[in-house]
């Protein structure tokens, strides 16, 4: 434990180091931040049904964005999750 202070210690006596993690921080809060907002947004317009579309659209966003030649074949998953929440929201 003594030694993880010292290393975290030397670091941040790096202002290169500590202006990184200090950005790093930043970056991680407001995307925490976006992703609370939206999901509270989502209910507020759509209930649980909003959040559920609004997780199922951006699991796939994230994962096209990162694998564009795979974005096809997940296509009809995505139809398919929209589907599901539809049947359900329809349901109660």
């Amino acid at each position: 434990m003594l030694d993880g202070l010292r290393a975290a210690g030397r670091a941040f006596s790096n202002a290169s180091l500590r202006r990184l993690e200090i950005a790093w921080f930043l970056s991680v809060t407001g995307d925490l931040a976006t992703t609370v907002a939206l999901g509270v947004y989502a209910f507020d317009v759509g209930g649980a049904a909003g959040v559920g579309l609004g997780h199922i659209f951006g699991n796939y966003l994230a994962g096209a964005i990162r694998n564009p030649a795979a974005a096809d074949g997940q296509f009809g998953r995505l139809i398919f999750g929209f589907a599901v929440i539809a049947a359900r929201n329809v349901r109660t």
